[in-house]
């Protein structure tokens, strides 16, 4: 139901029920560059740069050193289009494993059908099609964390493994070092949860300086750079910075000018208790999770660290392709309520948890 609220309002709507009584194609549906894969080529060009002249990649790079070195084995490829079509591929057999194999592993098999659906509605996502169009990585960063964690909680005896994937996957992109939480399978054994939260610590800012010290310091000053700059704060960036910005700036054009004056004046506070909101419900999360101490992948912990990796850093839409593995596995396993109110309750917030996924599958521009 909250899908089809969100397809008719923001889909349908736009397209067929418009004003001018005729199908209305979306123009620029994607911010899309030519040629295809943009990100894709920078990074190649990068790590090409790096590897033949030993030329740092933070000129323009913001991405962790780890990228380039991982990447520069796309080198031996020299047909651009044939690059682009194997890598776009790979994308998509990442996503099946990431949306399907995967969850279907960890939820019973009554749920098979509901992740089916939120496998099938990610196909059609903007996310996803963004994703593809730049040449992004998401999909396979996730995919690496999320496979750590499964392999963390269900085979214990090759965490190996799972540490290994999950720091690729921090280097990648950074935002899963959030997903570290979720490798804790006894929350009373807190000395083994300091020594692995330690080890991971020390062996992810090690591999930082696989460039050398230089490049380090370049990686450090471009990424703080990038996120003072406010050309990053589009409507198609997520994160809590961007929102409050556009917000302040025009108050997306539905707040009158006192309030929005207001608003101006008060825009630091506003990111703050933002931020400080955010938070707090992620410690409460965290402590509801120790309270419970139970095996097995705990999917609200893993919402809101996804929550997280979505708001705080630089999030540009394209990463919306990695919400629907966290949700899926939230509404597979919420409990069936056993009285009226209780289930009046659960129905109101599913239908309030689908109708808000729902809505991040269709761009902001036509919200």
């Amino acid at each position: 139901a909250g899908f089809l609220i969100a397809y008719i309002l923001f889909f349908v709507g736009p397209l067929f029920l418009n004003s001018d009584l005729r199908m209305n194609y979306f123009n620029r549906y994607l911010p899309d560059r030519f040629p295809i894969g943009n990100d894709l080529i920078v990074i190649i060009e990068l790590a090409k740069g790096w590897f033949t002249a030993n030329e740092s990649p933070f000129t323009i790079g913001f991405y962790p050193p780890f990228t380039y070195a991982f990447f520069a084995p796309l080198l031996l490829v020299d047909d651009y289009p044939t690059l682009f079509k194997f890598f776009t591929l790979f994308s998509i057999f990442s996503y099946y494993l990431l949306t399907f194999v995967l969850p279907v592993k960890m939820v019973d098999k009554k749920n098979i059908p509901l992740v089916l659906l939120f496998f099938i509605t990610g196909l059609a996502s903007y996310g996803l099609q963004f994703e593809l169009e730049r040449g992004q990585y998401n999909i396979l960063t996730f995919l690496l964390c999320l496979w750590s964690i499964y392999i963390f909680h269900y085979h214990p005896k090759y965490r190996i493994f799972a540490y290994l994937f999950f720091s690729i996957s921090v280097q990648l992109k950074l935002y899963p070092a959030i997903f570290i939480v979720m490798l804790i399978d006894d929350w009373k054994a807190w000395k083994n949860i300091l020594l692995r939260f330690a080890g991971l610590a020390i062996f992810n800012i090690l591999l930082l300086f696989i460039m050398g010290y230089q490049i380090f310091w370049d990686f450090l000053q471009m990424v703080s750079t990038q996120m003072s700059t406010p050309g990053w704060t589009w409507n198609g960036n997520h994160s809590i910075n961007a929102f409050v910005f556009n917000l302040t700036k025009d108050g997306y054009e539905i707040i009158e000018p006192n309030t929005l004056e207001v608003l101006r004046q008060n825009s630091g506070l506003i990111e703050t208790a933002l931020f400080l909101i955010f938070c707090i419900l992620f410690a409460l999360t965290v402590l509801i999770s120790y309270s419970r101490n139970r095996t097995g992948v705990d999917p609200y912990l893993l919402i809101a660290c996804m929550i997280g990796a979505l708001v705080i850093p630089i999030s540009n839409d394209y990463t919306l392709s990695i919400l629907i593995v966290p949700v899926a596995l939230l509404l597979c396993n919420i409990p069936e309520s056993k009285n009226i109110p209780q289930k009046l309750i659960s129905i109101f917030m599913i239908l309030g948890i689908s109708l808000s996924y729902a809505s991040v599958l269709i761009p902001f521009k036509y919200k």
